[in-house]
């Protein structure tokens, strides 16, 4: 019987390259497929660069300076951090899988676009499969997420900031497009009750839950025409009218200006989101911190106090950023206290807000703590997989982090399909 850690043995190359010769094998066996299938691609097109060509004096000073170059880069490449080694802890990056640079090299050779299928029909499949079983690995229904890799956790979290400022504002363009085109349409507040859209004020409309949002947003396409739904929707959307433009028009209309929405962060959210909240235009002054416990988990009893002191001054809440897995002292927020505050606060106080987990470190977690079936394992189940070990130590810091992709590849993923369809423009 053969142990995992035997299997471990062949995903890295390994800190003095023991894995030399596989990796070799294997980036020799993607680069000749795909050489082969470029020969056999409708070989009467005949040949572009002939034998005569590679023997010219133009064709043999660019190939030495290519050459040339290459030695200059690998030399500088030396001075690198050394990830793979066990003797440097410095960051929380670690060696890369070979599955995952051998895929990075074959897909590199067909150089494919994943913007649509039709550029990219098979590297667009295998991303939404991945996106699919990250979904299932954090608890997710594999039917009802939908998700995509990007280049690093900081566009991860950009995007989700982007969707949940679209979704908050929505309601609002759907109050404007009913009103101009003589609609009643009914939305569910935070509460449980219900009321004609035409009805509620700014600050309502800005504290509906992201699902009545989704009702509301398909209810409304079948209230009227769909090219007369898209023009009135546009014409009083924040997309179109952009942040200055928008806030001068609703304080116009509604006679309320509201203090600008916020962001709620825990005081050791990653220091990212302050650029990404400037980089979308909300503005740093509107990031608002929320103290820490003394295991430096988002204090659920102080993003109360916040949630208080923001309604007293009607203040909306954009999104509240829950951490799992923070960089400096991998702490892990209790999600769970920050939604039953959520709850409480939609019944208190009437309001609700977008939450978002920021598990760009600490997801992978998950998959200790779910089976292959996504199954939730039972705290001694994963304690009996610890049993063949020699020895076990248990860390704050980050020693071994394993990306499914190069390059930090991070999907980020929405709970709701409907979401990024409709609001990721």
């Amino acid at each position: 019987m053969h142990s995992p850690h035997d299997a471990l043995l062949s995903w890295f190359l390994g800190p003095q390259a023991e894995n030399a010769d596989l990796f070799e094998q294997l980036i020799t066996e993607a680069l000749r497929d795909h050489v082969f299938w470029r020969r056999n691609y409708h070989p009467e097109d005949g040949i572009t660069i002939r034998e005569l060509d590679k023997r010219s004096v133009g064709y043999e000073e660019a190939v030495a300076t290519l050459t040339q170059e290459l030695m200059g880069l690998l030399a500088a490449l030396k001075r690198d951090v050394p990830f793979f080694s066990g003797r440097y802890k410095g960051h929380m990056a670690y060696q890369q899988t070979i599955a995952s640079q051998i895929g990075y090299f074959a897909a590199m050779l067909y150089n494919p676009n994943n913007v649509s299928p039709e550029a990219a029909p098979v590297t667009t499949r295998l991303e939404q499969e991945v996106a699919q079983q990250m979904a299932e690995m954090v608890g997710y229904h594999r039917d009802e997420a939908w998700g995509h890799l990007t280049s690093g956790g900081t566009v991860a979290n950009f995007e989700a900031l982007w969707i949940a400022r679209n979704v908050l504002y929505l309601p609002v363009a759907v109050a404007g497009a009913a009103q101009s085109l003589g609609l009643d349409l009914e939305v569910r507040l935070p509460d449980g009750s219900s009321a004609d859209i035409g009805q509620l004020d700014l600050s309502q409309l800005l504290n509906i839950a992201n699902r009545d949002v989704l009702d509301l947003w398909e209810r409304s396409w079948q209230m009227a025409p769909r090219e007369d739904m898209a023009r009135a929707l546009a014409q009083h959307s924040l997309a179109t009218a952009g942040y200055q433009d928008y806030g001068r028009r609703l304080a116009a209309e509604y006679g309320d200006a509201l203090p600008d929405s916020v962001v709620l962060v825990a005081a050791t959210a990653h220091y990212s989101w302050e650029k990404i909240v400037r980089a979308l235009g909300i503005g740093s002054n509107q990031l608002m911190y929320v103290p820490v416990d003394g295991n430096y988990r988002m204090d659920s009893e102080a993003l109360w106090d916040r949630l208080e002191a923001l309604h007293a001054r009607r203040a909306p809440v954009l999104a509240c950023i829950s951490v799992c897995g923070t960089t400096e002292e991998s702490a892990v927020d209790r999600l769970d206290r920050v939604l039953e505050v959520r709850a409480r606060a939609g019944q208190e106080l009437g309001m609700t807000f977008h939450v978002h987990s920021d598990a760009c470190y600490g997801g992978y977690a998950a998959s200790v703590t779910r089976g292959p079936s996504g199954v939730r394992r039972t705290g001694q189940e994963i304690r009996d997989a610890l049993v063949d070990c020699n020895s076990v130590s248990v860390s704050m810091d980050a020693s071994f982090d394993v990306a499914v992709c190069p390059d930090e590849g991070v999907a980020r993923l929405v709970v709701d399909a409907d979401v990024l369809h409709e609001f990721a423009t």
